[in-house]
This record gives C-alpha cells, sequence and structure tokens, in this order.
C-alpha cells in the first residue's frame, strides 16, 4: 500500500470512526478507479458536515468493494465524468437501503459503460428510502410476471413494501417516481390489457375506504425505470428464486388478485 493511501486512510479514519481496515479499503478502490491516489482536505476533516459525507462514501465504497469481489469484476480506471459526480452525491447517503443502491451503480459503471449514464446519478440522488422500496418490488414483480409459470393474472395487487407509511407518503413517492421517469400510472381495468403485464396496484386501507380504483397508485416500470433499475439493482436469477421459495415470497410481498 502506498504511503499516501495510508496517509489519507488514516487521516480519515481518524474522524469517521469505521476502522482503518475499511477506511484503506475504500481508499484503494477509490484509487484504483481515479487512476491516481485519493486525496482529502486534512484542514476540513474537524468539519462535521464534511467527516459525516466522507464516512457515507467510505460505507459506500466499502459496500462496492463486495460486490465489485463477488460478481468478480475487474477493476480499471472510470471515466471521470461518472465517477466524481458519483462520490460527490453519495456523500448525502446515509441509509443503508440507498447506499446499497449506489454501490451497485458503482460497481455496474465498472462492469459496463452502458451504466455510466450520467442520468443514472441524477436520477439516483433523488430517490427517498420508500421510494427505493417501491422500485425494488415494482423490478421483481416486472421479472415474475413474465415467468412462465406465474399463476396470478396481472395487475398485482400488493401491500405496501413498507409498514407503515401515510398514503400521503405513497402517494408522494409514487408522483416523485413519475416524475423521475421511472415509472408510470394508467388505470387498468383487467388483465385483457397488454399494458397490465408487470403492473402493481398498491393498496392501502385509507384509499380502499374510497369509491374509485383509478389513482397513481396503479403503478409499472418505464423502459428508463427498467435500465435504471438494472444498473442500481443487484440482478435476480427468478426462475432459481422461484424454484428456491415459490412464488408468493419471491413476489416479497402480500398478494391478493385484483
Amino acid at each position: 500500500m502506498s504511503n499516501q493511501i495510508a496517509e489519507t486512510a488514516s487521516a480519515l479514519d481518524s474522524v469517521v470512526k469505521l476502522g482503518k481496515p475499511i477506511v484503506e479499503t475504500a481508499c484503494r478502490l477509490l484509487e484504483s478507479l481515479l487512476g491516481e491516489p485519493c486525496k482529502v482536505a486534512g484542514g476540513m476533516l474537524a468539519d462535521q458536515v464534511y467527516a459525516w459525507r466522507w464516512r457515507n462514501r467510505i460505507r459506500i465504497l466499502t459496500r462496492a468493494k463486495e460486490i465489485i469481489d463477488a460478481r468478480d469484476i475487474a477493476l480499471k480506471a472510470i471515466p471521470p465524468s461518472f465517477l466524481l459526480p458519483l462520490i460527490e452525491s453519495a456523500g448525502d447517503v446515509e441509509a443503508t437501503e440507498l447506499q446499497n443502491m449506489w454501490a451497485q451503480l458503482l460497481a455496474s459503471g465498472i462492469a459496463d459503460p452502458d451504466a455510466q449514464h450520467p442520468s443514472f446519478v441524477k436520477t439516483l440522488g433523488q430517490l427517498s428510502t420508500l421510494d427505493a422500496l417501491i422500485l425494488t418490488m415494482l423490478s421483481r414483480v416486472f421479472h415474475l410476471s413474465r415467468h412462465p409459470e406465474c399463476p396470478y393474472p396481472a395487475p398485482l395487487r400488493c401491500k405496501s413494501p413498507s409498514p407503515s407509511p401515510s398514503l400521503r407518503s405513497h402517494l408522494r413517492s409514487i408522483e416523485n417516481l413519475m416524475r423521475l421517469g421511472l415509472c408510470d400510472s394508467t388505470y387498468i381495468p383487467d388483465s385483457s390489457n397488454p399494458y397490465a403485464h408487470g403492473a402493481i396496484y398498491f393498496f392501502h386501507p385509507e384509499w380502499d375506504k374510497r369509491e374509485t380504483r383509478e389513482h397513481p397508485m396503479t403503478v409499472r416500470l418505464t423502459m428508463f425505470g427498467e435500465w435504471f433499475l438494472s444498473a442500481c439493482v443487484p440482478p435476480i436469477d427468478i426462475v432459481e428464486l422461484v424454484k428456491k421459495v415459490g412464488f408468493e415470497m419471491a413476489f416479497g410481498g402480500e398478494i391478493q388478485v385484483l
């Protein structure tokens, strides 16, 4: 390990308190991707916000290294136009679910130049934890609904992926996902509509008391949403997953047929 990495790791660990081996792993990865040693502004490490952001970056880089090793991805320098905005934005991400998505995007960008699209970084930076949970469920339903032996007609009526958000929180997340072009909402009356495949109707006690179902909680992924998730969510072997746990468990939520 170079003296530069050792010095940088020591300086960072003095404030982020994650353990020197973890910090060194993150610094080595960043050096490989940048093509030059990672540097931090030593005088700014006393700033709590600066230190907090580096703590988040180190956690994401460490998780990315685990994904890279598991997928046997060859390390190489990647374009600064993709890497630097990603590292900058990742500093503001503290939730574990979102940190995992940032780590996955970084690993995907190293493995495949197509995953380096600048819109992916900008889009990921505008997601909440609930947004990410809804997207992950949509991704799973999208793939499972195309399984040749899927026993459920579309669209699916699924329980929320989060235990207690309000109806307003649901609608806010879905509106945000539509604003970002990741999903869209069209009323789907029955399974004869081709659009219904891969769609979810999220039921909520507050909305089920109303007379109409024509609301933005019936959603499905857009093509951009599929591309985005392929870069930010670990790939799932749907056939093997269904064999292992069955369809209902594979969907990851309570399922009812509309």
